[in-house]
């Protein structure tokens, strides 16, 4: 029931999704033994993808790293409150999302979990950074870092380190976010990490978009390119192509543009993101209406 959950999130049937996790939430209750082992939770990951004077948040889906790997099924109900608490951010209601994680924080503390609540700061950092509390979220990921690196967890140390860096983005700190990112990449290259790797150079593209270095944020994104190229992820390649959208629309190359972002569709539909497709069609149209007005 939770993967069926997870499944009409990517349709984008949000109610159909919270009905089905609310099924699942039960079934996890009613467990006679909270420590029965249970196959890992698909793990759902979010990636910023910004339309220019369009602040917000979309969210991917990206299934575990750890397919063999096993938990407790009260860890597995935290998680199942963890991911929860994304769709009711993608609901647009982070007062709820809060909630959730707090139940998820809960759970995790009960089932003596170690990692759990690190992975519940590292979602409540996220929503603070969407709404703008950059303090707040770099605490928050720098208590995610610490916590990954002294359970050697190079790889989750390495997300936090992302997480970072995009808060120092935010903060305009561009020396310090440049470090940080910068040490993510070399953590995820020499752990041939196609997806980390990926998704710290997209934020690294930002950080060179909002520097006004367009060429050099290309160029990263490029790499991007290559990286999950190699892998069947068409959504990796979708969302590599909306960002390099978005540093042609601000060179004012729309044709280029409109060229990146039909490739997304493409790509989004092939591999049934239906979140993803409205949203390019929705920049698409965006174009259209921008090639109409002159440009303006």
């Amino acid at each position: 029931m939770y993967s069926l959950g997870v499944a009409a999130w990517v349709a984008g049937d949000l109610e159909a999704a919270e009905e089905r996790l609310a099924v699942s939430d039960a079934l996890f209750a009613g467990l006679r033994d909270q420590g029965e082992t249970v196959p890992s939770l698909i793990n759902i990951a979010q990636i910023a993808v910004r339309d220019p004077g369009t602040p917000g948040l979309r969210l991917v889906f990206e299934e575990t790293l750890l397919p063999f790997a096993e938990l407790p099924s009260a860890m597995a109900a935290g998680y199942l409150k963890l991911n929860w608490a994304n769709i009711a951010r993608s609901a647009d209601d982070p007062a709820r999302a809060r909630g959730l994680l707090a139940e998820a924080l809960e759970r995790f503390e009960q089932a003596g979990s170690e990692r759990g609540p690190g992975d519940v700061w590292a979602r409540l950092a996220n929503l603070e950074l969407t709404e703008g509390h950059v303090d707040e979220a770099a605490e928050l990921f720098e208590r995610v870092r610490a916590s990954r690196a002294r359970r050697g967890d190079r790889r989750g140390a390495a997300l936090a380190l992302v997480g970072l860096g995009t808060a120092a983005v935010a903060a305009g700190n561009y020396e310090r976010a440049e470090a940080l990112l910068h040490e993510a990449a070399d953590t995820f290259r020499r752990a041939g990490d196609r997806w980390g790797l990926a998704s710290t150079l997209w934020r690294t593209a930002e950080l060179e978009q909002a520097r006004d270095r367009l060429d050099r944020a290309d160029a990263l994104l490029e790499q991007a390119q290559g990286v999950v190229e190699e892998t069947p992820n068409r959504r990796w390649l979708a969302v590599t192509w909306a960002h390099r959208a978005n540093v042609a629309l601000l060179r004012g190359d729309d044709d280029r543009a409109r060229d990146f972002l039909e490739r997304a569709l493409e790509a989004f539909a092939a591999w049934g993101d239906a979140q993803g497709v409205e949203h390019v069609r929705a920049r698409l149209r965006s174009l259209a209406k921008r090639a109409q007005t002159g440009g303006k």
